[in-house]
């Protein structure tokens, strides 16, 4: 982002940072870090003969005291480019990290001489070229040409021009480091962010925000570091000097498809006529007067793309030697980093804030696996990607890469820049500047691909404020075709615009848009920037250099004009050493779970262990209980020994595990004798070594509870499934309980509705029985077995009979023991079963109509159908006493009228009849009352009334 006539830039907030910024409030600071280096006493300084060519963006080399992985530390880094004497050649037999060549290297890092030994296969030993090369390249300093001469060995038609800047190296770096000329994003470490007066508050610790999101001034090595040229001489950061010119030839649709064919820009159309706004658009504030309208920010925040965009995730490209192209899998061994700065998915044990992580089968046996079938987890339905507003007839779609291919046309710039230009500044999935459907309720049919105009001013957020610059015109800027009303003129004026602005005036590659260092007048150096975010260069220059890639065009006559400065440095200047977080994060990886952590997982907890160093106590309590060790079921003494070793990397002594296995007995949990650990001088000794300042360590509430849910989740294998925890769905149901906060109703619901539990539990007697050693932790009492076999059998469905459990006292007397979130559960479909009723009761009414009416037995079907007759409220105990007493069943038996009443005080009434009411009744039947009345009669009696309010029946 820009402003010319001395504005400063600032940066604008797309849809992908918005997500980093969440992290930006994570930050403190970072010391002691040069502490750890081996210096080397030395008056002269080493003859080099190879580069770190580490490949990549940001890419840095670990530097180890001794060769080798096994029993070494990480002393320093050396970044991409970074010039080292090889001093010699080592081989390491059998190196955990798959490497076994080394070499001990001497160079000079941050005014110092550093000896340390690293992986060989990241070196590239000088190479020497033509003397017809060597007088091409004869106008750049010594210092470039090692660089040079790699790439020509590796694509020997570019061709290299050197160009002179305006000022020299210290005006330049007085200008750019001003505030909020360079910017970088607030979560990065304190060693990267300016602590100059203005940019940081040392009384409060606060950094000065200059751009809204979080974004602060620039340190002045990071400044120097993207400012020098010779950093950025390796394959795909060398295109940010490239002439953005438009080669028809080289820059075809099959390049810049290459590059939109994963955005939104593949997913629908733009249109080449304008589509009216019902209403026109709301009239902003004016802009201030002295700011010309073609003065207009273009912010540039986007960060670096992610590492999945290469062949290999998380692993930059290698390449060990010039000319060779092919993915080096010694790339994975752990000594080998891109910093903080992609936004990689974090494997297993995540960080506080966990991104969204798919959903894994929970079993990945044969097994069947714990997952409902009764009633299923419905599938969220996926957020569709977002269209532009539809356009009606007449006006034709045109495809983004024929608008683009159209704006090269009319601007003669190149359409590979434009396209990595438009995901630079709104993203993959696109923003508001591209849809169309405007932004806060405002300018909708309007659209700013290139987010022209887009700064937080005048009242306006960034994007708001950019759709309103797309909404202007006037008849000095209808050569921008502004207004830009539809996608098309958005891209092809636009890229006149840039035209206009920029490339005609010399600003034409990706460097001197940020940098502005060749003006004609040294007081404009710096002042007309595109953007102030000093890591976008390494973005769009690696999607331009992707592009050429993937269309085959690398070994084409490229033109690159790089800028030479008067008095800069003899050498490239280096980053700021982040610490050896990155080689924390490994190591404790290692040490506790044994394995080589992939390099998206180091990245992630290292930012954020950066933000704030109490991260790392987090770290090493989330991999102390890690599902892996959880699964291990060690006994006390075991963890004890365990914990020891892998947290303070030293075995206890017999009297410590003595006092601790004591300590156990008086009521210590695991949990807590980590904290202890972790808060030993012990634990924050080893820390030291990697420059991490001590902190107090407490547990959260959740983290108290981490045995017990892994103890509930282990019984729930065996009650609810009858076998033992096989540990692909263990990991899995751990971490849904911690990251997804699954309260155990939840998990408890997904053991017992599984498949694999209703395959097992096939009979509603073996699925009750389990429930309650599951949900009750107890055998079923005979009571409690008559009274849900009784719901179950009239109709309830296992939903409801779950629900019923769930909300009982004694699953939530079960919940606090283990310390998890009870939560609640609610069937999906209902029965229609009244669970108000006194099922027992009315299971014993319908067997003694049976019995005492039909003098037997009754049969399941019956029992059932009764009993759900009742319990649905389809038919009373009078509708089924009629039934039963005038069934053909029984008028078949003919019985006298002293049976029939005995029968009916037997099956009405539940009891033996006394004398005077036998005697009573008989008389009435003598008389000639019929068998109905006296049945009616009986229903109607306030004894059978109070049996029946006893089961919950109305008559």
């Amino acid at each position: 982002m820009y402003r010319t006539s001395g504005m400063r830039v600032r940066n604008s907030v797309s849809v992908f940072l918005a997500l980093i910024f969440l992290l930006s409030g994570w930050l403190p600071t970072l010391t002691g870090l040069s502490s750890v280096r081996a210096d080397v006493d030395t008056d002269a300084a080493p003859e080099y003969n190879a580069t770190v060519y580490v490949y990549g963006i940001g890419e840095y080399l670990n530097v180890r005291n001794v060769a080798g992985t096994k029993n070494s530390y990480v002393i320093d880094q050396v970044f991409r480019g970074t010039r080292v004497c090889i001093n010699k050649y080592e081989t390491v037999p059998g190196d955990p990290s798959g490497c076994e060549k080394w070499c001990e290297i001497i160079y000079t890092s941050r005014g110092k001489t550093v000896k340390g030994h690293v992986i060989a296969d990241y070196l590239v030993t000088d190479v020497t070229c033509s003397e017809s090369f060597e007088r091409e390249i004869a106008n750049f300093p010594e210092s470039y040409k090692p660089y040079l001469r790699l790439l020509h060995n590796k694509f020997p038609n570019w061709k290299f021009e050197a160009v002179q800047t305006t000022a020299d190296w210290d005006s330049t770096m007085k200008v750019e480091t001003e505030l909020g000329n360079s910017a970088i994003p607030g979560w990065v470490p304190d060693t990267w962010k300016s602590h100059e007066e203005g940019a940081y508050d040392p009384r409060t610790g606060k950094y000065h925000e200059v751009d809204s999101g979080g974004w602060v001034n620039a340190a002045y090595d990071v400044v120097a570091y993207y400012l020098d040229p010779r950093n950025m001489l390796f394959d795909s950061q060398v295109f940010q000097f490239l002439d953005l010119g438009y080669d028809p030839k080289i820059q075809t649709e099959e390049a810049v498809s290459s590059i939109i064919g994963n955005t939104f820009m593949n997913e629908w159309d733009v249109y080449r006529e304008p589509t009216p706004t019902p209403g026109g658009p709301v009239t902003p504030p004016p802009v201030p007067a002295d700011i010309p309208p073609e003065d207009i920010l273009i912010p540039d925040t986007t960060e670096i793309p992610n590492p999945g965009d290469d062949p290999v995730e998380g692993t930059p490209e290698i390449t060990p030697v010039p000319g060779e192209t092919e993915d080096d899998p010694k790339a994975r061994s752990g000594d080998t980093g891109s910093g903080f700065f992609e936004d990689d998915p974090v494997f297993g044990v995540e960080p506080p804030e966990p991104t969204e992580t798919p959903t894994p089968t929970p079993t990945p046996s044969p097994t069947p696996s714990p997952k409902p079938t009764a009633t299923p987890t419905p599938t969220a339905t996926p957020t569709p990607s977002v269209s532009p507003t539809p356009t009606p007839d007449p006006y034709v779609p045109v495809k983004h890469v024929t608008a683009l291919m159209e704006a090269a046309e009319a601007s003669g710039i190149s359409p590979v820049y434009l396209a990595s230009k438009i995901i630079q500044e709104v993203g993959k999935e696109g923003s508001d500047s591209v849809y169309g459907t405007g932004h806060n309720g405002l300018y909708p049919g309007y659209y700013n691909y290139y987010n022209i105009g887009a700064y937080a001013a005048d009242g306006y957020d960034a994007m708001g404020r950019g759709l309103w610059y797309a909404s202007c015109c006037d008849g000095a800027n209808e050569r921008y075709l502004r207004p830009w009303n539809t996608g098309y003129k958005s891209i092809v004026g636009g890229a006149i615009w840039q035209k206009l602005n920029y490339y005609e005036v010399g600003q034409n590659s990706l460097y001197l848009m940020k940098f502005n260092v060749t003006p004609d007048d040294a007081s404009k150096v710096g002042r007309h920037q595109y953007m102030t975010n000093i890591r976008a260069l390494e973005n769009e220059s690696y999607k331009m250099y992707q592009a050429y890639k993937n269309i085959d065009k690398l070994q084409g006559g490229l033109l690159f004009k790089i800028p030479v400065y008067e008095g800069m440095p003899s050498e490239s200047v280096h980053l700021p050493m982040t610490i050896g977080l990155s080689q924390y994060v490994r190591d404790m990886y290692k040490s506790i779970l044994g394995v080589n952590v992939q390099d998206s997982v180091v990245r992630s907890w290292s930012q954020q262990i950066t933000s704030d160093n109490e991260y790392a106590y987090t770290l090493a309590f989330e991999l102390a209980y890690h599902p892996t060790v959880l699964y291990k079921k060690l006994s006390d003494e075991e963890y004890i020994k365990f914990i020891y070793k892998r947290l303070l990397d030293m075995e206890p002594t017999k009297k410590s595990v003595d006092t601790y296995l004591k300590k156990f007995e008086e009521g210590m949990t695991r949990s807590e004798y980590v904290e202890v650990i972790l808060n030993s001088s012990s634990f924050n000794t080893r820390l030291k070594k990697y420059g991490i300042k001590k902190h107090t360590f407490k547990r959260t509430d959740a983290q108290k509870h981490y045995d017990n849910d892994a103890l509930f989740i282990d019984r729930l294998y065996s009650t609810a499934l009858g076998r033992d925890t096989e540990y692909g769905g263990f990991e899995f149901w751990v971490q849904k309980v911690r990251k997804e906060d699954m309260t155990y109703s939840t998990l408890v619901q997904f053991f017992v509705l599984s498949e694999e539990a209703n395959n097992l539990y096939k009979s509603n007697s073996s699925f009750v029985n389990m429930l309650y050693k599951a949900i009750y932790d107890r055998e079923a009492d005979e009571g409690g077995y008559d009274y849900w076999m009784a719901y179950i059998n009239f109709g309830m469905n296992r939903q409801e009979v779950l629900e019923g459990f769930i909300g009982g006292k004694e699953f939530e007397n079960l919940c606090k023991r283990y310390g998890g979130k009870q939560g609640s559960y609610h069937a999906g479909t209902s029965s229609g079963v009244d669970k108000t009723l006194n099922v027992v009761g009315i299971a014993n009414f319908v067997r003694r109509m049976y019995v005492e009416v039909l003098d037997r037995k009754c049969e399941t079907d019956g029992y059932r159908f009764w009993g759900n007759k009742i319990v649905t409220h389809q038919a009373s105990g009078a509708d089924m006493a009629r039934h039963f007493v005038f069934s053909q069943e029984y008028l078949e038996k003919e019985t006298t009228n002293k049976e029939y009443v005995t029968m009916l005080y037997k099956a009405i009434m539940g009891r033996e009849p006394e004398e005077d009411g036998l005697n009573f009744w008989l008389k009435a039947l003598k008389s000639g009352t019929s068998r109905e009345t006296i049945l009616d009669e009986f229903i109607r009696s306030e004894e059978y009334a109070n049996i029946c309010a006893s089961y919950g029946l109305e008559l």
